[in-house]
Formats: structure tokens, sequence, C-alpha cells
């Protein structure tokens, strides 16, 4: 490891812990992602309503009052953003709960016929009208499939936005587990080449290493349900008799 990759090696070296954290304790940090990024997300967008666009709208102010402004708008985006960013992933949640069962659904009994009208539909036309007429084609399909095909797909749709609600922690943690395992890919195979000379950055996602990400992703799933059934053991550590 040579010295000129000191610098390089410091950035590495927080991406693999953040991989790390996220891969080995995606479950118990999920309170503390919705509430951090409440916060900053809640911010940021304030910070730029203020110092973007509240200029437009009170015609110049003075830079005092652009500055107090933006930090009012700043202060109360946070605060915002920490109360409803829960509510907001629940109800993504949910919606994507509902739309991916209810599609999976409507693509098993009419899947078939949905490429045989996408093939049909001339791509290269306007958007707007690309659109329009595979709103037509759908409706044309689903209206001669009968209510029962619609009233399957809400009976799936509901099933699904249900679990999501149900699981609604598990499915973020799923989410935080993936992304640090694929972290870990990208750092590991990095790690490998600093060991044996220097390394430089930059390599991208396309980096990622397939092998390490799902040994980190396995990994990370069996440190989590450790913690998570030794948090659920009421059982004390040990006892004096």
């Amino acid at each position: 490891m040579s010295l000129s990759s000191t610098a390089t090696l410091v950035p590495l070296g927080v991406v693999s812990l953040l991989g790390i954290a996220l891969a080995g304790f995606g479950y118990r940090l999920v309170p503390h992602f919705l509430r951090w990024t409440g916060w900053l997300g809640g911010a940021t967008l304030g910070g730029i309503l203020g110092w973007q666009f509240l200029p437009e709208l009170m015609s110049q102010p003075a830079p005092e009052q652009q500055i107090a402004w933006t930090a009012a708008l700043i202060l109360v985006g946070a605060v915002l953003g920490r109360m409803f960013l829960p509510l907001a992933t629940r109800l993504a949640a949910v919606i994507a709960g509902f739309l991916s069962t209810a599609g999976a659904v409507g693509i098993f009994f009419v899947g078939d016929s949905i490429r045989t009208r996408l093939t049909g539909v001339d791509l290269t036309t306007e958007p707007v009208e690309t659109t329009v007429t595979l709103a037509v084609e759908f409706e044309r399909l689903f209206a001669a499939q009968g209510v029962e095909l619609l009233a399957i797909l809400l009976a799936a749709g509901l099933a699904g936005a249900i679990v999501a609600t149900r699981y609604h922690t598990e499915l973020i943690a799923a989410g935080l587990t993936m992304s640090g395992a694929f972290l870990l890919g990208i750092a590991l195979p990095l790690w490998q080449t600093a060991v044996v000379g220097s390394v430089e950055l930059g390599v991208g996602t396309s980096g990622a290493s397939a092998t390490w990400t799902v040994i980190a992703l396995i990994a990370g799933v069996i440190i989590q349900l450790i913690d998570h059934r030794r948090e659920d053991d009421p059982s004390p550590s040990f006892s004096i008799d």
C-alpha cells in the first residue's frame, strides 16, 4: 500500500464504514434514517426556496432580509420534513405495494395481450399521442376481460397495500441493507487492489462486484437476524442465584 494512495483510502474507508453500517444494522437505522432525512431534506428545500425563489417573489430584497428569510425557511422546512417524511414514506410504500401486486397479477392474466398491444403502438410519435393511444388500448383490453379481472386486480392491490403498510419498516430496512451491500460490493474490490498497490477511485457503479455484493448482503441479513433475535429475547444475559 503506497503512501501516495493515502488520500484515496480516506473516502474509501468512509464508504466502507457506511456500507457496513447500512448492511449490518439497516433495521436499527430506519428511525434515524427517517429522522435525519426529514431534517436535512426539509432544510435543503427551505434553503433553496429562500435563496433561489424568494428574490423573485419579493423583488430583490436586501441581503440581510434574504438571509433572515432563508434561515427561517430552513428552520420551518426542517421541522415540516421531520413531521411529514415518515407519513410520505408510508404512503409511498402503500402505493408501491398496490401497484406492484396489481401489476404482477395483471401481467399474469393478460401479459401476452399487453405485449401484443405494445408492439402494435408506434412509440416514435409524440409522447402525448403515444400515451393516449396506450391508454385507449389498455382500456379496451381490460374492458374485454370483464369486471372479474378488475375485481381480482383491486383485491390483489389492496392485499399488497396492506402488506406494505404492515411491513413498512422492514421494507425501508431492506432498502438500506441492499444499499450497504452494494457499497461494499464497490469498496471491497478496491481494498483488494489497495493491498497490492495504489488504488484510484471513480470506478462508478459499474465497478461493483456481484460476488462481494451478494456476500455482504447475506452477511448483513444474518447479522440483523441475530441482532433482532437477541433484542427480542426476554431472558437476562446472566443471573446470580
